[in-house]
């Protein structure tokens, strides 16, 4: 394993890192680990994601200090804390000038992590706990030094996962903002076709006042928030279930297919039936092939940012 410390490298993107593993085998709709590894950041070191971006990304902070923004809010992260961000964000995170940190992190994706986290009630953009991880990128680290098997892999992302939501011990209602509250409530009935009106109604206040106190702290409406949140899990639903684009529009409370895939269109840029496609076809690409990974594939590989 060795340490990036190429000069284009380091100059550009201003931090060094240490690669445990490169997923250049077919992705998996269950569980896929594309990267892990340890990254060196020096006090420049700053990274930003467009919602595009479909990777869950799981870190832990080993020494030092940083920062998240995500979805109007920002998170401050130090030494022993754990924090997942979910796929589909628009996030940016950067370590602090004065202590940059350490982290140990894996990017993830699949079925598998969706469903975990939706079970463990880990619904917010970004989750971020006091709890020590160390023991379980260990125990990553060295399954995928000896293979990339997924039945191995699988049990040790639903510890880290599970001791994530273990350690939740500050959700008490009374300690959360209504804006909190009111995201929270939103979060656990997003699969209800959720509006306006019902987290109104939820909360014994008008919708203008729901609203207005949710975009003093989000910088978005409600309305605004459960659309997009509705369309990411929509793309979740493309990918991951049988259901039908119809059903999946129904199920989220959409008028009509037409209104659902416009709406789709301009948050991703395409149809739900060209998403769909474009994911089975990449699956079908994908088909397991036994070829090692040559030399020059991996060189690229590493020098592209995580």
């Amino acid at each position: 394993m060795n340490i990036i410390k190429g000069s284009k490298f380091f100059q550009e993107y201003h931090y060094k890192e240490e690669l445990w593993y490169i997923n250049t085998a077919p992705k998996s709709p269950v569980l896929n680990i594309e990267l892990t590894g340890i990254t060196y950041a020096d006090p420049s070191y700053r990274i930003r994601r467009k919602p595009l971006w479909d990777m869950y990304i799981l870190e832990y902070i080993t020494d030092g200090k940083g920062y998240i923004h995500c979805d109007g809010q920002k998170y401050t992260v130090k030494k022993g804390d754990a924090y997942i961000i979910r796929n589909f964000t628009n996030h940016e995170y950067y370590a602090d000038p004065q202590a940059p940190y350490q982290k140990v992190w894996v990017n993830l994706s699949g079925a598998l992590v969706d469903h975990l986290l939706t079970v463990f009630n880990l619904t917010e953009s970004v989750i971020v706990r006091s709890v020590d991880l160390s023991e379980c990128f260990n125990r990553l680290k060295k399954q995928l030094e000896t293979e990339y098997n997924l039945e191995e892999l699988a049990p040790i992302v639903l510890n880290m996962i599970f001791k994530m939501s273990e350690s939740f011990k500050p959700l008490q209602k009374q300690n959360l903002s209504l804006a909190e509250k009111i995201k929270l409530y939103i979060d656990k009935n997003l699969y209800k076709a959720i509006s306006t009106a019902d987290v109104a109604t939820h909360f014994h206040i008008t919708p203008i006042y729901a609203s207005r106190i949710f975009k003093a702290h989000y910088h978005q409406t409600i309305h605004q928030y459960i659309s997009e949140s509705s369309l990411k899990l929509a793309a979740q639903w493309l990918k991951t279930s049988d259901y039908t684009i119809g059903e999946i529009s129904d199920m989220l409370g959409y008028c009509n297919d037409n209104y659902f895939a416009n709406q789709f269109r301009k948050y991703f840029g395409c149809s739900p039936k060209q998403y769909q496609l474009q994911y089975r076809q990449k699956m079908i690409c994908n088909t397991p092939v036994e070829q090692a990974p040559t030399e020059q594939t991996k060189n690229n590989e590493i020098g592209s940012p995580k």
